[in-house]
């Protein structure tokens, strides 16, 4: 009866830094999977109508790149301004703007040399994202105001807070002063239009405003005269 009890306390006893060794190889298994998955910016879309993965018009609009465009992601980082939610979707965002670099195309362009007296040609991605965190009376708090980005209130600890991004090519300039008062499924639509419209340049109308028939129509008075053409400029 001794040699059993001693048998089934040697047994159990053993069993406990077994359970630890097998904790301690499943922890660095896991490391080991997020640090390749880092290295070769793997990611799964979990949500469940596929939110934070590029449509087929987004991933159109990155191939056709040829000028550099620059986004400005300005979040309040502070963990006593922004709620977990908040910080949440603020790491979902990047996510997002993580896959728009992705998948953004690299192309040699002329750019400034070093000593900048002339241009050398240099491979370049053609997106590229900033991130800044624009706390009080800093330079990023400043490049917000000038970027055009409106602060808003949290809608859980009620504290003020920036939360946008301006997306720039040469001299164009677009901004979503605030994320949060947009819906999450349209995001993706709007930063891809953002950046087709400072890329490609949108389309202008010039609208005319003269007391004179520039645009013609009947002389008043006389009905029976046939309409007079629009101008042409």
């Amino acid at each position: 009866m001794s040699d059993s009890k001693e048998t089934q306390t040697i047994s159990k006893s053993s069993r406990v830094p077994m359970a630890i060794i097998g904790l301690v190889v499943v922890f660095l298994i896991a490391l080991l999977v997020n640090y390749v998955v880092g290295i070769f910016g793997g990611h799964a879309d979990l949500t469940e109508n596929k939110v934070f993965t590029l449509s087929d018009g987004t991933k159109s609009i990155l191939e056709r790149l040829d000028t550099p465009v620059t986004i400005r992601y300005y979040v309040t980082d502070d963990r006593q301004v922004m709620s977990p939610g908040e910080r949440s979707y603020a790491r979902r965002v990047e996510d997002l703007l993580n896959q728009y670099v992705r998948r953004a195309p690299s192309r040699e362009i002329e750019v400034p040399n070093a000593s900048g007296d002339g241009f050398e040609t240099k491979k370049v991605k053609m997106l590229t994202v900033k991130k800044l965190n624009p706390e009080p009376n800093t330079d990023a708090e400043d490049g917000a105001m000038i970027d055009g980005l409106q602060p808003g209130l949290s809608r859980e600890t009620n504290n003020e807070l920036y939360f946008g991004m301006a997306i720039e090519c040469i001299d164009a300039k677009e901004t979503i002063p605030f994320i949060p008062a947009r819906e999450e499924t349209l995001l993706e639509y709007d930063l891809s239009r953002a950046i087709s419209n400072v890329h490609g340049g949108k389309a202008k109308k010039v609208a005319i405003m003269s007391s004179m028939k520039v645009g013609g129509g009947m002389t008043p008075g006389n009905f029976q005269a046939p309409p007079k053409p629009a101008w042409i400029f």
